[in-house]
């Protein structure tokens, strides 16, 4: 068996992408010659039939792309390598999945409708459960269920639970948290009803309470249908509310280089160090989401939709991070309060935490 030299999964197998909700799937005979998965768009570069339907392929899509089946050797056009997935922010799909949205949390489809488009992206992406948790993978495709309808997706990257539980000011008490990718949120404007899934499942039999796990197959039939209802609804929001680091062009104590300015807020707008950085600290303190120097908290000041209003401040020096420097979001970045951060970049260099903790005690 020969694996990809980028994935490490068997370049014999199917694998199916998703990049800006667009459905690619692998050739095996252009993955081998390759030494990597080579992906095409799916159904159209595969064809189906209906010999090859089974219970893992429900489409009867081909195994080899069209060009591979008329003895033309590949990567064809339209080729999407798997070295190229993590530069274009695809996700290699591991599984589906459904996650019932609870109506004793969500009274109404317009609630339900508002968290998906702004309450969660807004919070970075993270989901509470209360008992029962969903174990995926990560780059599970979940689709969200509401009221036996099927309303939104998200790609689950990551699930954190809680060492104690963790009351929100709606008075439910949750165990933990789902990370979704916050660019991956998605609301349908029409929903996928009980029977337009039943159309291209036949071992689907209905919704229920339960995290339901659906074969890969399935993801280019469910956008099929998803087009063909008129399609969806992404949130900006989380991009929105990305604070800036401290912009130094304007601060006369402190003048960088354009270049390494542009090299910081890059990575600060990067979804993933920032849910990196959020995550450690959110596990670190039970659920709650803090200023590390002075320990205010968003969410418990304003409420539960601003949980994630924090700055992500940089411990490493901005004139010591060349092109090259591959940052960690544990180590080197910190969430801090608005005012702490100002602080911080008051002087050159800047004010450590603990510089800062030391002037917070000494006024108090």
């Amino acid at each position: 068996m020969i694996n990809c030299d980028f994935c490490g999964n068997p370049l014999s197998d199917a694998q199916y992408l998703l990049v800006n909700d667009v459905v690619y799937k692998s050739c095996p005979g252009c993955s081998v010659d390759s030494k990597q998965h080579i992906h095409y768009f799916c159904p159209n570069a595969f064809g189906t039939t209906a010999k090859r339907i089974t219970s893992n392929n429900p489409m009867g899509l081909q195994s080899h792309c069209a060009k591979c089946r008329s003895n033309k050797k590949g990567p064809h056009e339209n080729a999407f390598p798997c070295s190229k997935v993590k530069e274009c922010e695809g996700y290699l799909i591991s599984e589906i999945r459904f996650l019932p949205m609870s109506q004793s949390v969500f009274f109404t489809y317009e609630e339900a409708k508002h968290f998906i488009i702004d309450t969660m992206p807004k919070r970075g992406g993270t989901y509470y459960y209360m008992k029962s948790k969903m174990d995926c993978p990560t780059n599970a495709f979940v689709l969200f269920q509401y009221s036996g309808e099927l309303i939104g997706y998200a790609i689950h990257t990551n699930t954190v639970e809680f060492d104690e539980p963790l009351m929100l000011s709606d008075g439910n008490e949750y165990n933990g948290y789902y990370q979704f990718a916050p660019g991956s949120i998605t609301f349908l404007n029409k929903p996928i009803t009980k029977d337009e899934f039943a159309s291209i499942d036949p071992t689907f039999k209905t919704f229920n309470q339960s995290h339901q796990k659906k074969v890969v197959g399935l993801l280019p039939a469910i956008f099929e249908i998803i087009n063909d209802k008129q399609g969806f609804i992404k949130s900006s929001s989380f991009l929105t509310c990305l604070p800036e680091e401290i912009n130094e062009q304007e601060n006369d104590v402190l003048v960088e280089g354009a270049k390494k300015q542009i090299t910081v807020n890059a990575y600060e707008r990067n979804p993933q160090a920032r849910i990196a950085c959020i995550n450690h600290y959110r596990k670190k303190n039970n659920g709650r989401l803090k200023c590390e120097i002075c320990g205010f908290d968003f969410g418990k000041v304003y409420g539960d939709e601003f949980v994630e209003k924090i700055h992500i401040h940089h411990l490493v020096e901005i004139s010591s991070i060349g092109s090259e420097y591959e940052i960690d979001a544990i180590n080197d970045l910190l969430p801090v309060c608005p005012n702490c951060h100002m602080i911080a970049h008051s002087r050159k260099p800047a004010y450590s935490p603990e510089e800062i903790k030391a002037m917070i005690n000494n006024n108090k």
